[in-house]
């Protein structure tokens, strides 16, 4: 490993290490995932294969990262109990590990999202967060104390339009019109009880403002004064989602069972994507894509809906290590 492993720096309550990821690009790890890392490949330390892992984790590269993501998968298996082989051959090639469940070896490919936000998620960020500037300038003085603003954002109006959005959002309060959902251009909102819950479906992203008093508090729905709902993610986003999925199963061989498992920052948007890859020809063995980052979904493939969920759920088990 690189000298700039060894060096931490102070980031606020703990320290941090910044690896290479490309030739101008960095990735923060802080100590404890350091450490975890650091256990997990001291449990595959004496497996054949694992000079080529360290590597692959050290070399200053995106693909590391994916690297960190099989290197914590594989040692749960092995601390699990299972027999776990490093980089099998296949007949495309070599996946990234297999495991033995009873007489079947189930061959595994691990790919982590590239954190680097897009250039649309970024413009998103900043048409939302222009947003509930605008509506509290307006509107935050006279909210009731047990109300929120709900907004959801189905489409993205231009934003000369948030003004708009901010005085209708300020008159329902006035008329108390409360418990109400009021449809303008591409936007919903309604002045809701905190206790309200918003079921969504689909991929969106939340945004929450609470007021900050002496008693710290948690961000949450019951605690928020305003909440926005919203689809951060663009079309070349979402294709950067299946050309991930697309070259993990290409990875993995046609003959044999097999688990892809993917890491991302926003676990809910990329459900539906594999889903609609595992319909596709070509996904017959896979047997589920296991999505994990802010929270962990198992999407089945119907082809093999007896496989036990129990022997899956390992890979994403809080780490034992």
């Amino acid at each position: 490993m690189s000298s700039e492993w060894l060096t931490l720096y102070p980031w606020t309550s703990s320290a941090h290490a910044s690896v290479r990821v490309g030739p101008k690009s960095t990735h923060s790890l802080d100590l404890f995932y350091m450490l975890r890392l650091a256990l997990a490949l001291n449990t595959l330390s004496a497996l054949s294969g694992y000079d080529r892992l360290l590597h692959r984790v050290s070399s200053p590269t995106y693909e590391c990262l994916s690297t960190m993501l099989e290197a914590f998968v594989v040692a749960r298996y092995k601390l699990a109990g299972y027999d776990v082989e490093l980089e099998p051959k296949t007949d495309k090639g070599f996946a990234d590990f297999r495991v033995k469940y009873q007489d079947e070896w189930i061959y595994f490919e691990c790919k982590r999202e590239n954190p680097t936000a897009s250039k649309y998620y970024l413009k998103t960020q900043q048409y939302v967060n222009e947003l509930i500037e605008q509506v509290l300038s307006k509107a935050e003085s006279k909210l009731p104390v047990t109300r929120r603003i709900d907004i959801i954002i189905e489409k993205k109006p231009n934003i000369s339009f948030l003004h708009t959005v901010a005085e209708e959002v300020s008159n329902y309060i006035d008329g108390e019109q409360f418990d109400r959902w009021r449809r303008l251009d591409g936007i919903r909102f309604s002045i809701s009880t905190r206790e309200t819950k918003l079921q969504l479906s689909g991929m969106r992203a939340r945004q929450l403002r609470i007021q900050v008093g002496t008693t710290p508090r948690q961000l949450s729905e019951t605690n928020a004064h305003i909440q926005v709902v919203y689809d951060p993610y663009g079309s070349k986003d979402l294709q950067k989602i299946r050309r991930l999925i697309r070259e993990a199963r290409e990875q993995l061989p046609t003959e044999t069972r097999s688990i892809i498992v993917l890491e991302t920052e926003h676990t809910e948007r990329m459900v539906r994507i594999a889903e609609e890859k595992l319909r596709q020809a070509g996904y017959e063995n896979v047997v589920v894509i296991l999505v994990i980052g802010n929270g962990g979904w198992s999407v089945p493939n119907p082809v093999h809906s007896g496989f036990p969920l129990e022997f899956v759920k390992t890979a994403a088990l809080p780490n034992p290590i």
